[in-house]
């Protein structure tokens, strides 16, 4: 007889299914989700019968079509958000990492003063400097230059660098220049110097003495999410859901379709961002549990957490709540099934959210009473893909954060002021619509910024 189930023995699976056919469910599972808890449920309806029967007492009920649904909720971990944000939004678009330099930069001796002769390497990486905060980012390295060799007197080798267009919301820092030693091979450059600027060439005259910092080269990828709303089509492709509970079952739910997330920053610096994703699917069979797999990373926390209104970073922010709803439907058929036939968008979206800040001025009452259109910019920042690099100037300069940019360009306040609680400092709390942006084409676009390569169609 199998033991009683334990919350920390069940698993979540999730997996699109192949061509977006309904029925059939999906060969593997993409993501197994490191839930904090889940709610998914299978129910069947049953409606008492509408006859008295000469008593007051109920003398049948009658069985009723199936129902499935239910939320995952998590912690705010990017490599596990891919997949969850491409069911809720319908669409991804990934890229590699932006304002990355892919061509290897070119060398050239010129008499002065310079490195010990003999053969050297370089390789440069871009740093950006994020437009809301400031925050240095160093972007992955160039490849490896070809060998420049020199004898005799020491010469001064200049570098030249092919220039990055940074992405929206950065702008070009500088340089970080990476040299080997005296014949060294391609792949051992350590740091050598920062150019500040958007100069394309570096004089190397040996002023600077080699250091011991590595590149702190990691594979990243930028993926965008945005809302398919294609009218007369589902935008919404269906997932296969499996729930291990812990004693050698499992409830398997086919043709899910996500219908809300919702994202909470919460008050508390030190406890991770949650996210809950809500799902409803049209049927639901028991089998074996499937055999998890899991990548451990750290999570989007509030204390890292930016927040910009109108391209200003607000300093006194203090949370954010976001939801957003698919105003999904299930559609009833009546065909012999006892199970519904499809899920759909049966409505636009819906959007519910609200930030919180400390209280100093009357500045966003004012927006609210004017009716005045504002932007959001958050970026929601979870570990470095490698430890920072403390160089001289700029003072640290980080590799790309793993984490969620969230865009939503047409806001609008509902209240704005203060609130009092006891004698502790007055904190408001600022409810906000959305609309579509005008100038945007969308409502909201989250950017995830993970290890992932992409999320292809199955």
């Amino acid at each position: 007889m199998p033991g009683i189930g334990m919350g920390w023995g069940t698993a979540v699976g999730v997996g699109e299914q192949t061509g977006g056919t309904l029925g059939t469910a999906a060969p593997s599972y993409q993501i197994w989700v490191p839930t904090t808890a889940e709610t998914l449920k299978n129910k069947r309806k049953q409606e008492a019968t509408g006859a008295p029967y000469a008593s007051r007492m109920d003398q049948a009920l009658y069985r009723g079509i199936q129902e499935n649904d239910g939320n995952i909720q998590l912690e705010a971990l990017p490599q596990s958000l891919g997949w969850l944000l491409k069911a809720w939004n319908g669409q991804v678009t990934s890229v590699a990492l932006p304002g990355t330099i892919t061509v290897a930069p070119t060398l050239a001796a010129s008499t002065g003063s310079g490195p010990v002769a003999g053969g050297y390497r370089y390789k440069v990486a871009a740093v950006l400097s994020r437009t809301l905060d400031a925050r240095k980012i160093e972007t992955n390295a160039s490849p490896s230059s070809n060998q420049l060799t020199t004898s005799g007197a020491d010469l001064t080798i200049t570098v030249t660098i092919t220039p990055v267009t940074p992405p929206t919301g950065f702008t070009l820092a500088g340089y970080k220049i990476y040299r080997t030693a005296a014949g060294g091979a391609a792949g051992t450059e350590v740091y050598r110097d920062y150019q500040a600027g958007a100069g394309s060439t570096y004089a190397d005259n040996a002023a600077t003495a080699l250091q011991t910092a590595i590149i702190p080269q990691v594979d990243m990828y930028e993926h965008t999410f945005t809302p398919a709303a294609v009218a007369t089509t589902n935008p919404l492709r269906p997932y296969t859901i499996i729930v291990n509970k812990n004693n050698a079952n499992a409830i398997r739910f086919i043709d899910a379709r996500c219908g809300k997330m919702s994202l909470q920053t919460g008050s508390d610096p030190s406890k991770a961002i949650k996210m809950i994703f809500d799902w409803m699917a049209l049927s639901a069979t028991k089998q074996s549990e499937g055999s998890p797999t899991y990548t451990v990373e750290g999570a989007c926390m509030p204390w890292q957490t930016r927040f910009g209104i109108d391209s200003t970073l607000l300093t006194q922010f203090e949370g954010m709540n976001l939801a957003v709803d698919n105003g999904l439907e299930m559609l009833p058929g009546m065909s012999g099934s006892d199970q519904f036939r499809d899920v759909v968008p049966a409505n636009v979206r819906k959007f519910t959210g609200d930030f919180s800040m400390g209280f100093e001025n009357f500045t966003y009452w004012d927006k609210m009473l004017a009716f005045t259109t504002f932007a959001i910019l958050a970026y929601l920042d979870a570990d470095d893909s490698t430890p920072a690099t403390n160089i001289t100037t700029p003072a640290v300069v980080s590799s790309w954060p793993k984490g969620l940019q969230i865009d939503i360009p047409d806001c609008r306040l509902t209240e704005g002021a203060g609130e009092q609680s006891g004698a502790s400092r007055l904190v408001a709390k600022c409810p906000f619509t959305i609309q579509k942006g005008a100038t945007a084409g969308y409502d909201i676009r989250m950017r995830l910024f993970s290890k992932d390569v992409s999320f292809p169609n199955q």
